[in-house]
């Protein structure tokens, strides 16, 4: 009877697997970094946006800390810094909640001129 009740227990996973897989869908669209990296003058507001009904998740590279957005969209502060580091933003977009599906990630380097 153990290996009856263990084989069912198996089973109901991999079907809870499986369904959750399948709800979690295509990965969305790779997002884009508005101005695109580049040299300017001083820090640049950049605006993020993805396929509707996504979500951002977006960080620079060297911080600590990455910013989740509830929407396809955000705005963001990035500093400038001296070539030939520069400051790298990088973004992904993501659907689902108990499994999430990532995009590509956006990189975007942005130096002072």
């Amino acid at each position: 009877m153990k290996k009856v009740t263990l084989w069912f227990e198996v089973l109901a996973a991999i079907v809870a697997v499986t369904i959750l897989q399948a709800s979690a869908g295509a990965a969305p669209a790779q997002p884009t970094l508005n101005p695109a990296g580049g040299a300017y003058p001083h820090g640049v507001w950049v605006k993020i946006t993805t396929t509707p009904g996504a979500h951002l998740r977006f960080w620079i590279v060297g911080y600590p800390v990455f910013v989740e957005t509830v929407g396809a969209s955000a705005q963001v502060w990035v500093p400038t810094s001296p070539p030939p580091g520069g400051t790298n933003l990088k973004a992904k977009a993501f659907t689902g909640v108990s499994v999430r599906v990532y995009s590509s990630a956006a990189v975007g380097i942005y130096y002072s001129q």
